[in-house]
């Protein structure tokens, strides 16, 4: 994805209105979707609780994905954004109250890699190796690709600011949610944003493929082998190259 090249006239469809408060979402949406990738991914932990239940695994076999709001992200950046204009330690705190703390409030997210060979991932989101990852084609016509938008990496936060004058309210929160730290480039993250407060699943398209990670558990194999062979998915497994700082992917037969 070259989402770069794109970025300044993303934003200003998303933020520009018309007289009558309108974006040209149509626009952004076509903008967007010229640098989609055919596929993305979801790293998944397959953790199992006190009960021995595993939502990831629940999840995938009812084809959902679990929605969460920004603030439970581990990026404390997440979603937040700056607001040009001097003022005192109380102000700031109101300013937090009345506009920052709704709004991270006021979506929903998913997070997505073009990536199923980053190390880094498999470590961070995927339990050290020991989960398992999903793959889905959001280009497939679907709901899903309407609300599936790049993240850009910048050295600083979202100048909201710019934009108050000519922003329509119900976009506000979609424009910071597009703004990560440049520390986070290697997720190369594509993010499923929808309305609401709640942290509730969403229906899913079934995936394209499914991968086991290098260190995957043996009850989380046996269930997502499971999963493949009853759905007709195609499973792989990952593991490390014995010469190169990479990652090597090979198809489990079924």
């Amino acid at each position: 994805m070259d989402a770069e090249k794109i970025y300044d006239e993303l934003v200003e469809l998303i933020a520009t209105v018309d007289d009558f408060m309108a974006a040209d979402i149509k626009a952004a949406q076509l903008l967007k979707q010229s640098v989609m990738p055919k596929s993305i991914f979801k790293y998944r932990l397959g953790r199992y609780d006190e009960s021995g239940n595993c939502w990831d695994v629940s999840n995938l076999r009812n084809n959902q994905v679990r929605m969460t709001l920004p603030e439970s992200f581990n990026d404390p950046y997440d979603s937040l954004f700056s607001v040009a204009i001097r003022g005192n330690e109380l102000e700031r705190k109101i300013l937090d109250h009345m506009i920052f703390a709704p709004i991270r409030k006021s979506m929903r997210i998913c997070c997505f890699s073009e990536s199923i060979e980053s190390m880094l991932m498999w470590t961070h989101y995927a339990n050290e190796h020991k989960g398992f990852a999903i793959e889905y084609g959001p280009n497939e016509k679907s709901s899903i690709a309407l609300q599936l938008w790049p993240v850009f990496y910048r050295d600083k936060l979202f100048d909201l600011s710019r934009y108050f004058s000519r922003v329509s309210s119900s976009l506000i929160p979609l424009l910071p949610a597009l703004h990560k730290a440049i520390d986070w480039k290697y997720e190369k993250e594509w993010r499923l944003i929808v309305p609401g407060n709640g942290e509730e699943s969403l229906s899913m398209p079934s995936p394209k493929a499914l991968y086991l990670g290098s260190k995957c558990c043996p009850k989380i194999e046996e269930e997502i082998t499971a999963i493949a062979i009853e759905k007709k998915i195609k499973l792989f497994r990952m593991s490390h190259n014995p010469l190169e700082f990479k990652m090597d992917i090979t198809l489990v037969p079924s």
